[in-house]
C-alpha cells in the first residue's frame, strides 16, 4: 500500500517539473526582485494585459504570463498581486483566473504605474515623509521625480500598446 502511495506521489512530481521546468533547480532560491526589475517587469506585464485588452483578445492568466516571460512563477504572481492591491488590474472570478485592466488604459500614465511599484509594499509605519528633512537629498530626488516625469511627459499605457509593432 505504502509503495503504492509512493510511486503516486512521485510520479506527480516528475509530471509537474516536466509541465514547470522553471522550477527545477539544484539548491532552493530566494529570488528577490530589486526595484529597477519590479518596475520593468510590472510595466511589461501591464503591457501585455493592456495589449490583449485593446486588440480584445483572451486575457492573459498568470501561467501564460509566467510562459511568455520565461521567468518563475513566484515573482511574476508577486508583480500580479501588486498591480492587484495598487488597482491597476483586476483578477476574474473565473476557474483559473485571468487579469484585466482596472483603468482606462488610455487615462493610466506610465509615470503614475511606476510610482505606484516603487511606493507598493511600503509599511504605514515607516514612510518616506517619516525620514527626518535633509535638503540636499530632498532637492536631490525632487529633481529625479521632475526627471522621469519630464521623460514620460503624459504618455500612458495606450501609447506604449499603439507603439508596438506585433502582440505577443
Amino acid at each position: 500500500m505504502y509503495l503504492n502511495w509512493l510511486i503516486l506521489l512521485l510520479g506527480a512530481q516528475v509530471a509537474f517539473f516536466v509541465q514547470h521546468p522553471q522550477y527545477l533547480v539544484k539548491e532552493p532560491v530566494t529570488l528577490v526582485l530589486s526595484n529597477r526589475l519590479k518596475e520593468r517587469l510590472g510595466l511589461q506585464i501591464l503591457f501585455y494585459i493592456a495589449q490583449h485588452h485593446y486588440l480584445n483578445r483572451d486575457p492573459w492568466t498568470l501561467d501564460q504570463l509566467v510562459e511568455q516571460l520565461g521567468i518563475p512563477g513566484e515573482p511574476v504572481n508577486r508583480v500580479l498581486n501588486l498591480l492587484v492591491e495598487e488597482g491597476y488590474l483586476v483578477e476574474s472570478a473565473d476557474e483559473t483566473p485571468a487579469f484585466l485592466p482596472r483603468q482606462d488604459i488610455a487615462q493610466l500614465r506610465i509615470a503614475e504605474v511606476l510610482i505606484g511599484i516603487r511606493r507598493a509594499g511600503e509599511s504605514q509605519f515607516l514612510r518616506e515623509r517619516d525620514l527626518p528633512a535633509v535638503a540636499v537629498v530632498d532637492e536631490a530626488m525632487e529633481a529625479a521625480r521632475v526627471a522621469r516625469e519630464q521623460a514620460f511627459e503624459q504618455r500612458t499605457l495606450k501609447d506604449l500598446v499603439l507603439a508596438a509593432e506585433a502582440p505577443p
